[in-house]
């Protein structure tokens, strides 16, 4: 039986080392590599990653509105689900829905198949939480690794 959006507890599927409180890059291929760098994968796959990414935003933007973007992909060169969390105070033309600049980012990848396909609860989760403005306002206060799984913990569970 498959998860529902309300069963996944998606704060265990980030790491310390997968949150960036002040993305650097200004433009949306620099900030897709920026997230992709943060995956705990080698070289190689991150490449790989990158590259489905971009053929991804080509298709339609990740940017869902609001500030928020949630680029996403599937690739083999993936051994399990794996989230990233970046924010830009300053904002990046994303070429969001709104045509805001996006302030935060939740890049998710995942190999095709997993054993518990969580891939679309995971981004349906991410999706229902962000869209709430306190949630957002939260996110973009929080100052650490610590703060941010704990918020995570409460509001993505």
């Amino acid at each position: 039986m498959q998860p529902s959006k309300r069963d996944v507890r998606i704060s265990q599927y980030f790491s310390r080392n997968s949150i960036q409180f002040s993305l650097r890059s200004k433009t949306k291929k620099h900030v897709l590599s920026e997230l992709v760098s943060l995956l705990p994968v080698e070289a190689t796959s991150k490449n790989v990653i990158l590259e489905i990414l971009r053929g991804r935003e080509e298709l339609g933007s990740t940017g869902i509105g609001k500030g928020v973007a949630i680029p996403h992909c599937r690739s083999a060169v993936l051994p399990e689900l794996m989230l990233v969390f970046g924010r830009s105070k300053r904002g990046i033309d994303f070429g969001a829905v709104d045509d805001n600049p996006v302030h935060l980012f939740f890049l998710i990848a995942s190999p095709p198949i997993e054993v518990f396909n969580l891939y679309h609860p995971v981004l349906g989760r991410i999706v229902e939480v962000v869209r709430d403005k306190r949630t957002r306002d939260r996110l973009m206060e929080v100052e650490d690794a610590q703060g941010f799984l704990k918020l995570t913990e409460e509001v993505l569970a």
